[in-house]
């Protein structure tokens, strides 16, 4: 006899990598709290801790990435590896330091904007839970996971 193991499997993405549900719930979110913010586009994870140079930045715009860090990639893929409904939100804290010669985002900047952005995280996920809590645990998370089958060691 074969049994599913649902410790083992591989992720397929199908579309898109997010929550679709999830992500609807955070953009009524923003809408209904007058967050300014952008739907969709491509996101680029880059290993860190560091800003990215210059040429890294040109040669992710050049495959169509609008927005980098370093924390969405492992959070995306393991979150649909346990089937959890996972949606990202990201805050700008500098557009590419040093991309625009003589341009670079002073560190006090860069502080201030993320020291405003845990309000606006705030405000955003004060509007979202509500709307969750609603879907009452139908949230469907993205893609799907095939399992691997192995042996029954008893039979």
């Amino acid at each position: 006899m074969l049994l599913g193991d649902p410790a083992r499997g591989h992720w397929v993405l199908h579309g898109g990598p997010y929550s679709a549900q999830l992500v609807a719930a955070l953009t009524r979110a923003a809408l209904d709290a007058g967050i300014a913010f952008q739907a969709g586009g491509t996101y680029g994870h880059v290993d860190g801790p560091r800003f990215n140079t210059p040429s890294e930045i040109a040669q992710l715009a050049a495959c169509g990435v609008c927005a980098v860090s370093q924390t969405g990639g492992p959070e995306t893929v393991l979150s649909g590896e346990l089937e959890l409904p996972f949606a990202l939100v990201g805050f700008i804290t500098d557009y590419a330091n040093e991309v625009f010669p003589g341009q670079p985002t002073p560190v006090s900047t860069l502080f201030e904007l993320v020291a405003r952005s845990s309000e606006v995280f705030a405000e955003l996920l004060g509007g979202a839970l509500p709307l969750i809590g609603a879907a009452g645990g139908t949230l469907a998370p993205a893609g799907s996971v095939v399992r691997f089958a192995r042996a029954d060691p008893e039979r």
